[in-house]
């Protein structure tokens, strides 16, 4: 209470001094005219009567200091006169001013576009009540269990054990993503981003429906009948709002299913895309080895992670010892769901923030520049203040309120700047950043803005503020203009700054170059598929409409045949993947006359994929050995498959694969697969992970691998043009078999390929704008620091060029001065950049943080800024006229 009592004091001060002055002298002039009219009575006359009043009162100033003293409000009068003089050397140099609040602005705008979107994504909890308390429950397959897989979804047995016998959770859920075709309002069907979900999922992240219900324990069965819960956006796009939705039904994957809840706006979950929530229907107890959905779980009140974390231990011993076969190696264990959504985005981010901050410190180091060079100009008329009686303490609190002055006006305009360039930055982040959606100028943004006003005001007024307070006024005013310079300790001064902006600035050059060097090897990665000219299109069935196989694989067969009959139709193939899209998944396999693993071993395990025939020519892939899939190879035909180069290199070293067989491992009577082929690798994770074993299999005879062909393929259509123009012709043929169906997504295979490369496209895109902007400061401060020089040697260069030296020679003292302070600052931040190499590792693609090249060309850029820096003040210098400057 008292600071706020403080505060209402100070702005009383401020909106009613007028006021406040105003009685004051009216009080005063009451007190003084009864004190004439005493000394009236005693005997003088009227104008010795007032002249002693005067003489006993003093003037009116003189109360009201007092008063200010007595309030504590003096230093409020001495800011406002000191932001007016402020304001007023501004006006006398108006061009020099508004490139520095510029720059303030910019270095200000950019730091808080950036910690908006950190905090969006890193700081802001995740959406959902006391979201601190939510894990995520994963498995963890090591070398040892015959698998190694870090992180692996967990099976119903797993789920239902840890959720009955732990004792640090409140609950336990299950949740898998997955899609879904729903019938609109309209009749159009659209295919819609879904998860199946346990039934206590909305229960344990605490968000209960906004319409109806969550689902029930009996509608979470695999026999139940069909329900669903709408998001909000959907149920106002898809269905029209209709207030009375929950109850009724929709068409929903082919089937009739009841609507049963509506979510608040904004829920989404897992992710930000999230459209509609089906149960999960898990069939209990289930197989304990058969790993296909997620976990995640509360934490009790009180409860912690840490505890969480020793039970589960003491638990999976438990299992090891119940499950020796299938727990030998393979254990659950717990993350924070805030990591498991931001984990693989935040070195990207704090590096982004880390960036922007030495940018702001360049920013400050400039703006010291130009107040320590304002005070040069100014030592006399400062040195006569100190002269007049003005206490250092008042020199150096003019210079902070200058400095204040110019932070605040940077920090508006910086704002300003911020709330227009969040927009296009938020464009460009959508493909590579999580929870985007949460990123805005909130009170938190607005928070540190302020303070970051307070800081740059500390940090590029405090230096010149201290030198303010050092100098003579008798020294300077005996001297004169002689003294103008400021000194030996000035110049240290100033050269001291130009290193450490050279020393920033080569710090965020190197990452940029780092990363720069990292990205153009990762966009150089062969990911095994040729894009240029390819459309991808995705077509799901719905599995109440396409139950039977057989249906299934007629349906893809004459799509395939009508898409292939489109002028302009090179090739077309469908297949259940997509290189950098869409992964497969991991089966085990055996080959046939060979003893399968010893125990402790890895197993035979690769990534399986079904095709249609024409992949090859579609994806345009390469053909390494044998032949791929073809038309002859469908139901009634010897089952065969075709594998990947890696497949072929770690179980076949002997280069004897094709002719061996090989089948899905887990059912006995599954059909043998003949290898006919090997095809180079592709990439059907990221660039950057090494491509997985995947073998090859038609989808005609997925019966015979015990396999159900698949609902959904993604289509490869390569064209002889541009691909977007087949577009209409791919919806009209769809529509022709079935009108019923949805394209879920149509787009160039290119677009696909570069939104692999998003995240680290967007990281370089930040660091290398930052380092752009590390570059113009540091060359900035060194053409400042240079210029000045000249100006202060103008008549030591005169009186050198008047003796006989050479042009080239004051030219070198220039160029050779600013190198001198560029290597210093390079030294000193290639050295810091070694040491801070390590945080980029995590970063970085076949590139070493210590990779000479890069410190090579770094060095070599910021050398060529400084003599391009140098160079127009040593021109300068050259084109001076010696016996002008003697006469001057």
């Amino acid at each position: 209470m008292s600071g706020l009592r403080g505060l209402l004091e100070v702005l009383r001060a401020l909106f009613r001094r007028d006021v406040v002055e105003r009685e004051m002298a009216e009080e005063f002039e009451f007190h003084f005219e009864r004190e004439v009219e005493s000394l009236l009575e005693a005997g003088l006359t009227p104008a010795a009567a007032r002249a002693e009043a005067h003489r006993r009162f003093g003037g009116v100033d003189r109360f009201a200091e007092a008063t200010r003293d007595a309030r504590g409000l003096r230093w409020l009068d001495d800011l406002r006169a000191d932001v007016r003089y402020a304001l007023r050397g501004m006006r006398r140099a108006p061009g020099a001013m508004i490139v520095t609040v510029l720059t303030l602005a910019l270095g200000l705008g950019a730091t808080v576009t950036i910690f908006s979107v950190v905090n969006g994504v890193l700081i802001e909890p995740l959406p959902y009540p006391n979201s601190d308390r939510l894990v995520s429950v994963w498995g963890r397959f090591l070398p040892e269990s015959g698998f190694d897989f870090p992180v692996f979804p967990v099976s119903p047995p797993e789920y239902t054990d840890y959720r009955e016998q732990n004792t640090v959770m409140a609950d336990v859920a299950g949740y898998a993503p997955t899609g879904a075709t729903l019938v609109q309002a309209d009749g159009e069907a659209v295919r819609v981003r879904a998860a199946s979900v346990t039934s206590n999922l909305f229960a344990v992240l605490d968000v209960p429906p906004l319409l109806g219900r969550a689902f029930s324990a009996e509608e979470d069965r695999p026999d139940a009948a069909p329900v669903t819960i709408l998001s909000h956006g959907l149920w106002q796009s898809a269905l029209g709002g209709d207030p009375d939705i929950v109850g009724r039904q929709v068409r929903l994957n082919g089937r009739t299913t009841a609507v049963v809840g509506v979510m608040p706006p904004r829920f989404s979950f897992p992710g930000d895309d999230r459209q509609l929530w089906v149960p999960l229907g898990l069939e209990l107890p289930g197989n304990r080895s058969s790993h296909f959905f997620r976990a995640i779980a509360r934490l009790r009140e009180g409860a912690t992670l840490e505890r969480a974390n020793a039970e589960m231990t003491t638990l999976m011993e438990r299992w090891k010892a119940d499950y020796p076969d299938i727990h030998t190696g393979h254990f659950l264990f717990l993350s924070r769901l805030v990591d498991d959504v931001v984990g693989g985005v935040r070195r990207g981010l704090v590096l982004a923030l880390g960036s922007v901050a030495v940018v702001l410190l360049l920013v400050c180091v400039n703006v010291a520049h130009v107040l320590l060079a304002r005070n040069v100009t100014r030592r006399r008329e400062l040195a006569v203040r100190v002269a007049l009686g003005a206490s250092s303490r008042r020199i150096a609190q003019q210079v902070l309120a200058e400095s204040g002055v110019l932070a605040l006006l940077g920090t508006v305009l910086g704002v300003i700047g911020a709330k227009i360039a969040l927009g296009p930055v938020l464009a460009l982040a959508a493909p590579a950043l999580p929870r985007t959606t949460t990123v805005a100028m909130d009170g938190r943004v607005a928070a540190i803005a302020a303070g970051l006003c307070v800081l740059v005001t500390i940090l590029s007024g405090l230096l010149p503020a201290l030198r303010a307070r050092k100098f003579e006024p008798q020294a300077v005013l005996r001297e004169g203009d002689r003294a103008a310079s400021g000194g030996l300790a000035g110049t240290r001064l100033r050269g001291a700054l130009v290193v450490t902006e050279v020393a920033l600035a080569a710090l965020v050059v190197v990452a940029a170059g780092l990363l720069g060097r990292s990205f153009s090897r990762l966009a150089a990665v062969d990911p095994g598929v040729n894009p240029d000219h390819v459309l991808i299109a995705n077509v799901s069935l719905p599995g109440g409409t396409y139950a039977s196989p057989d249906s299934r694989i007629a349906f893809h067969r004459r799509l395939r045949e009508r898409l292939l009959a489109i002028p302009g139709v090179e090739a077309v193939s469908g297949a259940s993947s997509l290189p950098l899209f869409s992964g497969p998944g991991a089966y085990d396999f055996a080959i046939a006359d060979r003893a399968p693993p010893a125990p402790g071993e890895l197993a035979l395990n690769a990534d399986f994929v079904f095709t249609m025939p024409g992949l090859l020519e579609a994806q345009g892939r390469r053909l390494l050995a044998g032949r791929f899939i073809e038309e002859s190879d469908t139901e009634t035909s010897l089952p065969v498959t075709v594998i990947s180069a890696t497949m072929a290199r770690q179980f076949f070293p002997a280069g004897n694969a094709i002719g061996q067989r090989i089948r899905i491992s887990g059912n006995e009577d599954s059909g043998w697969m003949t290898i006919v082929g090997i095809v180079e690798d592709a990439r059907y994770g990221t660039l950057d992970v090494a491509p997985r074993p995947s073998y090859y299999a038609p989808v005609a005879q997925a019966v015979a691998s015990e396999q159900n062909p698949p609902l959904g393929l993604f289509w490869s259509i390569r064209s002889t043009g541009d691909p977007l123009r087949l577009g209409p012709a791919v919806r009209s043929a769809l529509r022709e078999i079935d009108p019923g169906l949805p394209l879920t997504r149509l787009d160039p295979y290119t677009r696909i390929v570069s939104e692999s490369l998003a995240r680290p496209r967007f990281t370089l895109s930040l660091i290398a704008t930052f380092a752009g902007l590390a570059m113009l400061l540091g060359a900035l401060g060194l053409y400042g620091v240079l210029s000045w020089q000249v100006a202060e040697r103008t008549r030591e260069m005169g009186i050198r060029l008047a003796l006989g030296a050479r042009r080239s020679e004051v030219a070198g003292l220039v160029i050779g001065h600013g190198v001198r302070l560029t290597l210093l600052g390079l030294a000193t931040g290639l050295l810091a950049s070694v040491v801070l190499g390590r945080v980029l590792t995590a970063l970085l693609f076949e590139v070493s943080p210590l990779d000479g090249a890069t410190y090579a060309a770094v060095a070599a850029s910021l050398l060529t800024v400084a003599l391009v820096a140098s160079a127009v003040p040593a021109l300068r210098a050259v084109r001076l006229d010696p016996v002008r400057v003697l006469r001057s």
